[in-house]
């Protein structure tokens, strides 16, 4: 197959991935993309020939894997949100979606600073998203509550020694809070 039938073999099935999850079947719809995905894989050493890539083939790449990762996201399975979100990463390290998305899910599983690394990557992108900022909301409830867990654990061993300053959400303080009565 050539580049260019790869490229058209590739948006034909999205397209289908595409019907799938506006039919809500977010399973199929995200192995529809993956396998669209395949067709135009830049890390993949048989997909594009001689490995070379255009920025057309990278948008297509990109697209796929990002909706398969949404599809993730509507069937809370974090590993794969995560998974797929670091192959868009690779490809386009700003894809504030994808960094929106890793984040979103490094939360859910408890890798909390990981998430902080990822929302603040991408409230720094775009900073007026109410999906970010209310993530990061979530954020900062996270840390306050891992840390209330953390003084309750083991605040008897240190006596008065404060070692929990406000130095964990002071760079994520000044993001304006959105209500977030729809968490995830």
């Amino acid at each position: 197959m050539t580049i260019e039938e790869k490229k058209t073999t590739a948006t034909r099935i999205k397209a289908k991935g595409t019907k799938l999850f506006s039919a809500g079947k977010y399973g199929e719809a995200a192995k529809t993309y993956q396998k669209a995905a395949s067709f135009v894989d830049p890390d993949a050493d048989s997909a594009l020939g001689d490995g070379a890539t255009d920025s057309e083939t990278t948008a297509l790449y990109v697209s796929c894997v990002g909706n398969a990762s949404m599809c993730y996201v509507r069937q809370k399975v974090w590993a794969d949100v995560i998974d797929s979100a670091k192959k868009v990463l690779r490809c386009d390290p700003n894809n504030v979606k994808a960094l929106y998305r890793r984040g979103m899910a490094q939360l859910r599983i408890g890798a909390v600073s990981e998430a902080k690394s990822d929302l603040m990557a991408a409230y720094k992108i775009d900073p007026k998203s109410k999906e970010i900022r209310k993530e990061i909301g979530l954020l900062k409830e996270k840390i306050a509550e891992n840390k209330k867990k953390e003084k309750n654990a083991y605040g008897g061993f240190f006596g008065k020694v404060n070692m929990y300053g406000d130095k964990d959400v002071k760079d994520v303080k000044d993001v304006k809070d959105v209500p977030h009565d729809k968490r995830q």
